[in-house]
């Protein structure tokens, strides 16, 4: 029997193409493809223990990676430094990125140097799933969106003291408290309406006022220009969260890109497949 014969269209690859094919089915079935987020993040203990308590609401088609720092690194946590964790990650794993495989940084706008932002928004401009999750002041603005939308503006203390009224006793280390799906979207909404009013075209005329302006604002000019070539998705967002003077986070954007804009659990999910068997809690309740 020819070639021709075997694969039907004359090409050798046929055969290894349905081979190939087959054992995608085998492997995902009829499951969306799997997305990887990879997500470094400045603090140690905050961040991380947020996203593992992020994890049940995550959309069944993607995959959370949380790139832990270890305690030898502790004074090591600029936006450069978080970059580096990931690529090392993958590099000793030896993962290759797939096109629709997405890499966060996490991190405080008040802690670093313009030097070390304009470095890191190059790096988001280089690929169309490089993102930037920025807050200011500081994580725990974001995790205050989740109760309340504050008025004022907000120091680093102001925002401890309100998140110590909504979560008693927390100091960096979570204390157990139930994140829900309302809480969720609640922080996402709020989030999303702070940098709608904020985002505008004058971001560069922002740069140029601040130190060494002329710098700046040509970095912010080649980083549209990568953002262009890649497609890279809301390169203004990503960077108004670090020229604003108002307390905002764009953290929300890796939130909603894990669990969408209507979020539920796990549990909710399986209730919703299959009700048959949560009748007896049901029946419990009554």
């Amino acid at each position: 029997m020819t070639t021709e014969q075997k694969t039907g269209t004359g090409s050798p690859f046929d055969n290894l193409n349905t081979i190939a094919k087959s054992h995608w089915q085998r492997r995902v079935g009829d499951r969306p493809l799997v997305h990887q987020v990879y997500v470094s993040c400045e603090g140690m203990v905050t961040e991380p223990e947020y996203f593992e308590r992020l994890r049940p609401f995550v959309r069944e088609n993607y995959r959370l990676v949380i790139v832990k720092r270890e305690l030898k690194e502790v004074g090591h946590s600029s936006p450069p430094h978080i970059r580096r964790k990931i690529e090392d990650y993958r590099r000793i794993r030896r993962i290759s990125l797939d096109q629709d495989d997405e890499q966060w940084l996490v991190f405080d706008v008040d802690s670093w140097t313009p030097e070390q932002f304009a470095e890191t928004y190059r790096w988001a401009a280089a690929r169309k799933k490089n993102f930037l999750g920025i807050s200011k002041p500081d994580f725990e603005f974001w995790m205050l969106l989740h109760f309340e939308d504050p008025i004022d503006k907000l120091n680093r203390d102001g925002i401890y003291a309100q998140l110590r009224y909504y979560i008693p006793g927390y100091k960096k280390h979570m204390p157990d408290y139930e994140l829900t799906a309302e809480f969720l979207k609640n922080a996402m909404d709020r989030a999303r309406r702070r940098h709608r009013l904020e985002i505008g075209k004058d971001i560069p005329q922002k740069i140029a006022r601040t130190a060494k302006g002329i710098e700046y604002k040509e970095r912010w000019d080649r980083l549209l220009e990568l953002a262009e070539k890649y497609n890279y998705e809301k390169p203004e967002e990503m960077a108004e969260a670090a020229f604003s003077t108002e307390n905002g986070s764009t953290v929300y954007l890796l939130v909603e890109h894990l669990v969408g804009n209507n979020p539920t659990s796990d549990i909710e999910r399986s209730k919703a497949v299959h009700p048959a068997e949560y009748e007896d809690d049901r029946q419990e309740i009554r």
